[in-house]
Formats: C-alpha cells, structure tokens, sequence
C-alpha cells in the first residue's frame, strides 16, 4: 500500500527541513518526536508541519471510510450469495421425491442445509476479501 509510504515520505522531509533549520538531531527517537512536536506547534516556525497535518488528516479519514466501504459491500454481497443458496437449496430440497425425505430425517436435512451454505458463504467471502 502506497500511503503509509507517502506518509512517511512527507514527514522525512519535513523532519529534514525542521533539522537544517537548526534543530539537532538526536539519537532518542521519543526525544526526536517531542522535538518535532515542539516544532510544530510554534508560531513562529514557518517550516513546520502544520500546513502538513490537514493533508494527513484526510489522507487517515479517507483510509477510514474506504475501508468501512469495503467491508459493508463484502457482508451485504456476503448475505446476498447467502440467501441466493439458501433459497436454491430449498427449492431444490422441495422437488425431490417422497422417498428422500422417508430415508432423510427433517433435522438432518434443515441441519445439512445450514451447514453447507454457510461452508459455502465463508468460503466465498474468504476469496471476496482477499
């Protein structure tokens, strides 16, 4: 994926630019980070990542709604494929002879039923989210 990448490239050279402006670098990465937070918030900086932080902002608020997108359409196609294999199992289910349901307790079939579209869903869904 291509934006944490982004990201860390903005803030790379923004750090970069906040160092040759004379703030040291320091071994401590939680000294670093307090440093750049410092730097961001003065006023006085002209260099700092506050013109930066809306782009972030919407770059992390559009991750969030794509992927609550992608999941809503990967369970409604999923519970739309469910009761499509429900509903041709049951037809399917209804037309067999007599002798099938004398053999076959109502249970056993309604259990089989159940079991085997759900088997199915996960596996289809499992593919789909991929």
């Amino acid at each position: 994926m291509k934006i944490p990448q982004f990201v860390k490239q903005i803030i790379d050279q923004k750090t970069e630019a906040l160092r040759k402006n004379g703030i040291q670098e320091k071994q401590d990465r939680n000294t670093q980070l307090e440093t750049i937070t410092k730097a961001m918030t003065k006023e006085n900086n002209s260099n700092s990542l506050q013109p930066t932080l809306p782009l972030l902002s919407a770059v992390f608020v559009t991750m969030f709604i794509a992927a609550a997108a992608r999941i809503y359409i990967i369970r409604t196609t999923a519970d739309r494929i469910t009761a499509g294999l429900r509903a041709r199992l049951y037809k399917t289910i209804l037309n067999r002879e007599l002798k099938f349901f004398e053999k076959n307790t109502g249970g056993e079939i309604s259990s089989r039923l159940n079991t085997d579209v759900q088997i199915l869903a996960n596996a289809v869904t499992g593919n789909t989210a991929i």
